[in-house]
């Protein structure tokens, strides 16, 4: 049910269908309601930056989570090790009740 994968540290976040579509056509809106031209490539860039930040919020919260002292290592790393091991995920559905409904049961 992946459309997109980020990691955090080797922990996945996957992104739906749903929710990797709107992340694009939000870098996408970005990039139409500032076109880049030599005045304005500043403002595109931001723009599609600040797009990308929404977009990956749920992983750098994750890695914040799992390097909280933010030193570039898992504070855990017992708990990072297994969470690779066991194959755990951070799901980010675009609504509510997307990421289970693609789920096999």
């Amino acid at each position: 049910p992946c459309a997109a994968v980020g990691y955090a540290f080797r922990v996945p976040v996957c992104l739906t269908a749903s929710a990797a579509t709107a992340c694009a056509l939000r870098r996408s809106a970005s990039r139409r309601h500032h076109p880049a031209s030599a005045s304005s490539s500043t403002a595109s860039s931001a723009a599609s930056s600040a797009a990308s930040a929404r977009c990956d919020h749920v992983l750098h919260v994750l890695a914040q989570l799992l390097d909280n002292d933010a030193d570039g290592r898992p504070d855990d790393p017992l708990l990072r090790r297994r969470m690779v091991a066991r194959r755990y995920y951070v799901m980010v559905p675009a609504r509510e009740g997307e990421a289970y409904a693609d789920l096999p049961r």
